[in-house]
């Protein structure tokens, strides 16, 4: 059996375009090995500036699977960060990618539910999801309107106005 490899990089630049060039020449740097999954991890200190991130991975790791999520914070062995932008490259013939979802009372309710669905005989599950936050009833009817008619306008648009449309429901 092959072992898993994989690579954890950082970065807290000022602006989204700096940090993911960061992240991409911190990897050409310091990666002996050819990934075949990137995991990449933001904070709010990019208020909601993702998507120029993530075309900027994409056009560097866009052959392979991409996994990511905005986060409080990124813990390492040594280190916590809540400042930044994380990207996990991993090297791994034998893991495989699972979308599932179930509804549970807790974060922990949930977790336990996924887990249990999952047969793992040799290795690791990794439950990856966001922590999600429901407002009010006139907030949450109000986001999702939005959400509609948004879906409806990007359907007929090119990809940069779609880019832009994307950015106003943020």
């Amino acid at each position: 059996m092959k072992k898993t490899k994989s690579i954890t990089l950082f970065s807290n630049k000022k602006s989204p375009d700096q940090a993911a060039y960061d992240l991409i020449e911190q990897a050409d740097d310091k990666l002996d090995f050819k990934p075949d999954l990137a995991l990449f991890y933001a904070t709010l200190k990019y208020h909601g500036k993702y998507q120029s991130m993530l075309d900027i991975l994409n056009d560097e790791y866009g052959d392979i699977p991409q996994i990511g999520a905005s986060v409080d914070g990124m813990i390492y062995p040594d280190d916590m960060r809540a400042d930044g932008a994380a990207l996990v490259l991993c090297e791994d013939d034998d893991a495989r990618i699972r979308v599932d979802g179930v509804k549970g009372n807790s974060a922990i309710g949930s977790a336990e539910k996924l887990a249990a669905k999952v047969k793992c005989e040799y290795g690791v599950v990794v439950l990856h999801f966001p922590l999600v936050h429901v407002p009010g009833a006139i907030k949450i009817a109000q986001f999702i309107a939005k959400g509609f008619y948004y879906s409806k306008k990007i359907k007929i648009e090119n990809l940069d106005k779609q880019k832009k449309i994307g950015k106003r429901i943020l």
